[in-house]
């Protein structure tokens, strides 16, 4: 019982908040789906599981049983509670055979709606998550993030990665943050981009042959908790790719999924060395410790916990998207401030961009080592770094996109965000961005050059 008690106690610390006529404090919400291998990341069992369902529970309560939430559905998963902690949304298929769609439903199991109805037969939508005003984000069509309406009649796409951009968690301060399967690299990275797809930049790159688990969750503090190949890690938002943390040191098994109770404390989805069923325990990661919830039953995992409570709706963000324009620009101060080693010994003098079609074009770098560009929106961009001879000096980039109108800028090549850039205007703003446009040949390049083919720096005025 001791664990029952450990759970009380730390949910009320989120739930309390939870006025009259709120479901009662310590309520769970997750998904059940029958017993099987869910352990492959990314597989259609994982990602659409046959036959699950999303329940709630008194976890207060020893004695309380399961209210299935979507007992009119074929399946359904990926649950995410709404600020006032009224309205469920989730992934659901109806019918056998249906497309996966975003529904939502009452936290009582009543008034089922579909938000998102389906492009095609074959759609498969899912991880819903709340937005201010009752929009949701989720994985649609091309597996990118769109944005819908709360009332479903306007979806916008956001994200343009070449790669699948899965599991959205919206921020407290309102941005999304995502995982991003990229084919230039094997390792899943976490993103994070405002709700309308701008300022889209790494956040967090997993260590090789990783892979991650279900949804990144931010705790009380501001840190991010996620689970990563089976452990539980935290890394902070001011040092994402220099403070990760494994909170579930020493404890054997397998974390399938995580939700913050508090500083320190977690309902997990936690499959024991010894066992084959994904069950709900609380974490006490101060004292790296588990406890069992009594959410037992052999015939199902417990899997994507949500504690339910009223929290304050995230922050909004005034768009910058122009509908009208077909172009974004994107200036850099200075593409030799990297942290990463230089493949060249001369520097750079150049900057390659590339898109999934082929190279966009070569632009020569000002004399303080700044460019300044206008892009195509909505497209996959690829940068790298140039010597004289047009050798790689650093890169391939990440895969990045800019929205339609967005003018964004960027300090280096993978420089350390920690750190404040100098104050001066860059050469290359002084003029206006080099357009580079998609041509019919890829293999066309747009580049200042020296005779014979050599590149260089601009030189100052």
């Amino acid at each position: 019982m001791r664990g029952i008690r450990l759970a009380a106690v730390a949910l009320a610390v989120v739930a309390t908040a939870c006025g009259g006529g709120d479901p009662p404090v310590g309520l769970l919400v997750f998904t059940q789906v029958p017993a099987q291998d869910v352990s492959s990341v990314g597989s259609d069992a994982h990602q659409f599981p046959v036959g699950s369902r999303i329940v709630t529970l008194d976890s207060q309560d020893p004695s309380a049983t399961l209210n299935i939430l979507t007992a009119n559905f074929h399946s359904a998963r990926a649950p995410a509670v709404s600020p006032d902690g009224r309205t469920v949304a989730f992934s659901g298929q109806r019918d056998e055979g249906d497309p996966w769609e975003i529904w939502a439903i009452d936290i009582d199991g009543t008034r089922a709606r579909r938000i998102v109805r389906a492009a095609g037969a074959d759609s498969r939508y899912t991880d819903p998550a709340f937005l201010p005003g009752g929009r949701v984000v989720f994985v649609g069509e091309g597996s990118a993030l769109h944005v819908a309406s709360a009332d479903g009649s306007t979806v916008t796409r956001i994200t343009h990665h070449p790669g699948p951009d899965l599991s959205p968690t919206v921020l407290a301060d309102g941005r999304v943050l995502f995982a991003s399967g990229q084919p230039s690299t094997p390792v899943p990275r976490i993103f994070t981009a405002r709700a309308d797809g701008t300022a889209a930049q790494l956040f967090y790159q997993n260590r090789p042959d990783s892979q991650l688990f279900g949804r990144a969750r931010e705790r009380p503090g501001g840190e991010l908790v996620f689970i990563e190949s089976g452990a539980v890690v935290s890394v902070s938002p001011g040092r994402p790719l220099a403070s990760r943390t494994v909170l579930s040191e020493g404890l054997d098994g397998t974390f399938h999924s995580v939700f913050p109770l508090g500083p320190d404390n977690y309902v997990v989805s936690y499959r024991p060395p010894d066992r084959s069923r994904f069950g709900l325990h609380t974490l006490d990661a101060d004292m790296v410790g588990l406890e069992p919830l009594p959410d037992a039953d052999s015939k199902y995992h417990s899997l994507e916990p949500v504690v339910v409570g009223s929290r304050l709706a995230p922050k909004t963000f005034e768009s910058v998207v122009d509908p009208q324009k077909d172009y974004g620009e994107l200036y850099c101060l200075d593409a030799d401030h990297s942290s990463l080693p230089a493949a060249g010994a001369d520097g750079s003098a150049a900057v390659r961009v590339h898109t999934p079609a082929g190279l966009l074009g070569d632009v020569p770098l000002e004399a303080d080592g700044s460019f300044y560009i206008q892009v195509p929106a909505d497209t996959p961009l690829q940068f790298e770094t140039l010597d004289t001879e047009g050798r790689v000096v650093r890169g391939p980039s990440a895969w990045v996109w800019l929205r339609p109108g967005e003018r964004r800028g960027c300090i280096g090549c993978h420089e350390d965000r920690q750190l404040a850039p100098e104050n001066r205007v860059p050469d290359a703003v002084r003029n206006p961005p080099v357009v580079l446009l998609p041509v019919p040949d890829s293999t066309t390049m747009i580049a200042g050059s020296e005779p014979g083919g050599r590149l260089a720096r601009r030189q100052t005025p």
